[in-house]
């Protein structure tokens, strides 16, 4: 289902007036946060109870996404959640 039609139902519901145009992960909005401020960032990282990280990855390198697009990058995001020593 589309989450910000959802969140977007939830906050009517109880009577928020917002509207709401994106719904982002903390990762890639790390990422792009940094990169906001910083062109040369390369990833968003965050530590927590799991840790994530968002790159920018090649259009070309994902074999799901071999349409034409306007673009040739991509958040992509690698979650792990356990330590090897945990």
């Amino acid at each position: 289902e589309d989450v910000v039609a959802l969140l977007q139902k939830a906050l009517k519901e109880v009577g928020v007036n917002a509207k709401v145009v994106a719904l982002i992960n903390d990762t890639p909005g790390t990422m792009l946060a940094g990169a906001y401020t910083d062109p040369d960032v390369a990833v968003g990282l965050i530590l927590g109870t799991g840790t994530n990280l968002c790159y920018a990855e090649e259009v070309q390198s994902s074999p799901k996404l071999q349409v034409a697009r306007p673009f040739t990058k991509l958040p992509s995001v690698v979650t792990w959640n356990k330590a090897p020593y945990a």
